[in-house]
C-alpha cells in the first residue's frame, strides 16, 4: 500500500507530469489533456489551474479525497 506521493512540479526530482495529467483526468472524468492545456498548467499557479478546469475552492477537499483512493 502506498502512504504518501509526492509530486515534483518543476521535474527537478522526477518528471511527474504525465503521472499527474492522467490521475487528474481520471478524478475529473475527463478526456486526455491536449499538449496545449498541459503546457499552461506547467506554468500556471495552483489557482490558476482550478480556473482553468472550472473548479471551485468548495470542490478541493472531494477531488483530493477521491485522489487519495485513485
Amino acid at each position: 500500500m502506498i502512504d504518501t506521493v509526492i509530486f515534483d512540479f518543476d521535474g527537478v526530482i522526477a518528471d511527474s507530469g504525465a503521472i499527474f495529467a492522467e490521475t487528474l483526468e481520471e478524478i475529473l472524468g475527463r478526456e486526455p489533456f491536449t499538449d496545449a492545456e498541459i503546457k499552461e498548467m506547467r506554468h500556471s499557479t495552483p489557482l490558476g489551474m482550478m480556473k482553468m478546469l472550472g473548479i471551485k475552492k468548495w470542490q478541493v477537499p472531494r477531488i483530493a479525497a477521491k485522489g487519495k483512493k485513485a
